[in-house]
Formats: structure tokens, sequence, C-alpha cells
């Protein structure tokens, strides 16, 4: 048994997944299990994993025969999971190495918390990621920008999600008794904002640590627009959450959200970044 499992859902990662692998391995915390589930990649994820099993028993790879997306697939990562606490990891990310232990450490001296977030670095596929590395999880420099909240309330969820899903450590038992990630159509993009909303909805909730613990790489696609129709399960996604957490009348207007930013201009969008 173990204490921590971290799930990662790899889909055609094969240029990233060995870093994010080794994040975990090198982390101050060892006592966990690294389950990786295949989403019917079609380049050498599969074979860079099983390398790396070679020399770790630890890593356990799953493989789906068909591409599933996100939610099913870190369902079925849930599903094999052994330890007591649950931590997400992107599979083209990596995680600062006191991140399990700073968790672990808040999970088990804060019963009244369901879930530990953190703030996050991000960064380019251009950017030193050896210096990167060596950030301080106090620093400020090239943070994630949004404003910081350390236990988010549902009203926060009017305004943006107020978690960052990868970086995100759950206690197994919440998870499960929601049942795991929605799987839908509205949910093959958005099924983090809808599993948080859903938490939240049971009463149960979660904490931001003031420290960047985890690397988000921002791809080049970052401000590609993306089909308008996500956009509008997106919508969909919100409605249901803010229903559930009591938030309507008054969210009525923040479903419009997604809808609005999705005929935003991509170059007044990189601008706004930039400045925020």
């Amino acid at each position: 048994m173990c204490r921590v499992s971290i799930i990662i859902a790899a889909y055609n990662a094969e240029r990233f997944i060995t870093r994010a692998v080794t994040s975990i391995q090198n982390q101050t915390y060892q006592d966990f299990e690294i389950i990786i589930c295949d989403d019917s990649s079609t380049d050498k994820t599969v074979e860079v994993v099983k390398n790396m099993m070679e020399n770790d028993h630890r890593i356990r790879l799953l493989r789906n025969t068909e591409n599933l997306k996100a939610a099913a697939t870190r369902n079925k990562c849930i599903n094999e999971a052994k330890g007591e606490y649950i931590a997400i990891q992107d599979a083209d990310d990596f995680s600062h190495k006191t991140r399990l232990e700073e968790q672990v450490y808040f999970l088990d001296n804060n019963n009244n918390y369901g879930f530990v977030s953190s703030k996050m670095f991000i960064l380019s596929e251009t950017d030193n990621i050896e210096e990167l590395s060596n950030f301080s999880p106090d620093s400020e420099g090239l943070l994630y920008k949004l404003s910081y909240i350390s236990s988010p309330d549902n009203k926060d969820f009017l305004y943006r999600l107020p978690y960052t899903h990868a970086s995100t450590m759950f206690r197994k038992n919440v998870i499960n008794d929601i049942g795991g990630y929605r799987v839908a159509k509205e949910t093959v993009r958005g099924e983090d904002s809808d599993l948080f909303m859903r938490l939240h909805a049971k009463g149960n909730r979660g904490y931001n640590l003031n420290k960047a613990l985890y690397y988000y790489l921002e791809g080049e696609d970052a401000y590609k627009r993306k089909k308008y129709r996500y956009r509008i399960h997106s919508a969909i996604n919100r409605y249901k959450g803010f229903k559930a957490m009591g938030l309507l009348p008054r969210g009525y207007i923040f479903l419009l959200k997604p809808l609005i930013v999705g005929l935003i201009p991509l170059s007044l969008l990189r601008w706004y970044r930039n400045k925020h």
C-alpha cells in the first residue's frame, strides 16, 4: 500500500512524459505510486513509459484501446489507485520537488478540507527548464496570473475556476463520493471545473497553498480559438454547477462568459493576458 497515487492521463505525450514522471520520482516525499493511462496514443508514449517502468516498480501502465478523453481516462486511473490521496499530474507539465510533501502534510493536518491545490509557474517550450526548476515555491517570478484565494467559496466560481486542477491533491474518498469525473459530451473539455463544482455542491471544500508547487506548460496553441461548441459546453457545465451550488438566479449573467470570450479576437486576448 501507499499513501499517494499520482494519476497521469497521457495522449501523444512522448516528448514530455519522462520529465513529468521524473519530477514525481524526485519528490522529497516518496510514499507513492504512479498510474499512467495511455489514451490510445499514436506516438511512442507507451514505449517511453515501459522503459521507465524497468527502473521503477512504482509505475503502472494502463491502456485504452480507443481514445476516451481525459475524464474517462482519469477515472480509470482512480479505480486502480491504492492510495489514500489522489494527486493529478498532467503529462506535459512537471511538479516542484516539495509538492507531494507539502500537500500530504496539509491534508494530514486539516481534516475539514477534501482537497488542496497550489499556485503554479507558467512556462513555454522555449524556457530554461533547469533554471525554472530551481525557483523557490515562494517566488513571484513567472507565476500563473490568477488572483489568489486561499479557501474558495461557492460564489468564487461565478468569476473563474478558483483552483488549478493539475496541481491538486484530493482525498480519494471525496472523489469516489461524487462518482469521479463526469463523462459526457459537455465534459470533453472542462471536466476539471465540472468536478470542482460537484465537489463544492456536496459540501467538500478545498484550499490553495500560497506557494507555486507546479509548472504548467502553455503550448503554442494556447491562444488558438477553441471550437465554439466547447464554449457552449462550458456554459452548460456552468449552468449545472451553478444550479447545484445554489448560485442561480444570480449566476445567469455569468453563464454567458465563455460564449462572449469565444467572440473576442485572439490578439486582444493575448494582449490582456500579458498585461494582467
